[in-house]
């Protein structure tokens, strides 16, 4: 364990991300996760699927914070995102990729080409 001097104690560790993200409908999200977990069920697969109600597009990470989410800066993210106006758009994805770095297993993630234009829009 790192011994710290009184004063320069080590930094707080993150607790909480916020970040816009765009949620798929129950069935899609139910479709997704019954593919994940056929994908994490191949023997070349080290990682665990997540939760049906967790899948999401992440559009913008705003940052991680220790203790709770500073007031001030969720408001902003609120009204930032109240300004936002543009059509439905549909989404499809295409292909399949890690974000691994040996050793360790990374996210397993849907990406997409043309399919995924309105979620750029958006972004």
């Amino acid at each position: 364990e790192q011994l710290w001097l009184p004063g320069l104690e080590a930094p707080p560790v993150p607790t909480d991300g916020l970040f816009f993200a765009v949620f798929p409908d129950t069935n899609t999200a139910a479709g997704i996760a019954k593919l994940a977990q056929r994908l994490c069920g191949e023997p070349r697969a080290r990682g665990r699927p997540l939760a049906a109600s967790r899948l999401h597009v992440t559009l913008r990470h705003l940052g991680n914070f220790a203790g709770g989410l500073p007031q001030a800066h969720v408001d902003a993210a609120m009204q930032a995102a109240a300004t936002i106006r543009m059509a439905p758009f549909t989404v499809e994805f295409d292909t399949v990729a890690s974000f691994a770095s040996k050793p360790r297993p990374g996210p397993l993630v849907l990406t997409g080409s043309d399919g995924v234009v309105g979620l750029h829009a958006l972004h």
